[in-house]
């Protein structure tokens, strides 16, 4: 099995969680395709250290279930992966026993859709960030061959074939984006940026149904134009303006056609070393709550990303860090899974400090 721990999200998760006081690590992995334990199923216990490291292995039973010895006793970061038919699933450990959900796979993309398609556009520096919020809705893992069309596939506007920022293994073959990394049952998201066309114009098609459209662009007083889009004005986000648009209920093979033109001053000056489009993001998640699925709730399945070395406090990633973990609150309440004072008082208290982080690292204290 070849393992580069897929670039797992460990800076995503917020709280570490130690080995019982015993050294015992006990759990269960779950074929939710069919319901029933999944048997012969490879788990593995990881150390989130400078390189992640394997300190555990285990074949499920035929109960599908699985059981580490581990009397280090450390406070390190520790997460379990159970590799099932191809994809890995990934989740961080807890203290009691620790369900793990796995899936059957399919070649079908029928049950993906788009729960929201946001499109952030910096019209004088000519740069455009898209995050597409994807949803599985049904309860197989869709994963494709190798070779072209060979994962989630997303149209870019017209005289757009290359894309930076995005995740790994993210390319392109002509005007298609693809993205080769398993789509889990649930809710993902697919970042990623692009020089705007020369042109001004962002016309692209629509790859999956898609249930909304958000447009915001800066400056806001730039020559725009927006097709079936609807004008809902000016919106501030960290005392910065855009000019917002929105659309609903977009089918496949749609059209979104955004035409802009900006002077040619620059955004960057205003932004001085602002990340912007991070600083989009975080204006997003507490702005319009459209990125509250970012992730399921912990426990089920697992998300990827680098891992990163033990180091200095990474403000940057505590910031997304915080951002995700108040998307991972939103979907639990909606859910019920949480009670409404336990969900309000803890949203607070990381909203608050994603405030004062991302006012630090403006240059703002």
């Amino acid at each position: 099995m070849s393992i580069r721990l897929c670039c797992f999200a460990f800076v995503l998760f917020g709280l570490s969680h130690a080995i019982p006081a015993d050294g015992l690590v006990v759990g269960r992995v779950t074929n939710e395709t069919f319901s029933e334990p999944q048997k012969d199923c490879e788990v593995l216990l990881i150390r989130q250290a400078a390189e992640p490291e394997i300190i555990g292995r285990d074949t499920t039973d035929e109960q599908g279930r699985f059981s580490f010895r581990e009397d280090d006793g450390d406070d390190a970061l520790l997460f379990l992966l159970a590799a099932y038919a191809g994809v890995n699933y990934v989740q961080q450990l807890t203290d009691g026993p620790n369900e793990i959900a796995v899936y059957e796979t399919t070649d079908s993309d029928t049950a993906l859709s788009v729960v929201s398609h946001h499109i952030i556009v910096d019209a004088a520096e000519k740069r455009v960030q898209q995050i597409l919020i994807v949803r599985n809705s049904g309860n197989r893992t869709f994963r494709t061959g190798e070779g072209h069309r060979h994962g989630l596939e997303v149209f870019l506007p017209d005289g757009v074939t290359e894309v930076r920022d995005g995740p790994q293994g993210l390319h392109t073959h002509g005007n298609v984006l693809v993205n080769p990394e398993p789509v889990r049952p649930g809710h993902s998201q697919l970042p990623f940026a692009f020089d705007m066309p020369a042109s001004g114009r962002v016309s692209q098609t629509v790859s999956y149904p898609t249930r909304a459209v958000d447009v915001l662009i800066h400056p806001p007083e730039a020559e725009i134009t927006a097709g079936a889009l609807q004008d809902r004005g000016e919106v501030t986000f960290e005392q910065h303006s855009f000019r917002r648009f929105s659309g609903a209920g977009f089918n496949r093979g749609d059209r979104i056609d955004l035409g802009i033109n900006a002077s040619p001053w620059s955004f960057s000056a205003l932004w001085g070393d602002i990340d912007v489009r991070l600083g989009v993001l975080i204006g997003l998640a507490i702005g319009f709550a459209l990125l509250a699925v970012f992730f399921r709730p912990a426990g089920r399945s697992g998300s990827h990303a680098r891992a990163t070395a033990e180091a200095p406090p990474d403000l940057p990633a505590r910031r997304t860090a915080l951002m995700h973990q108040i998307a991972d609150l939103d979907d639990r309440y909606e859910k019920g899974r949480l009670p409404e004072e336990e969900y309000r008082a803890r949203r607070n208290a990381f909203k608050a400090e994603l405030v004062e982080m991302t006012r630090v690292l403006d240059g703002k204290e």
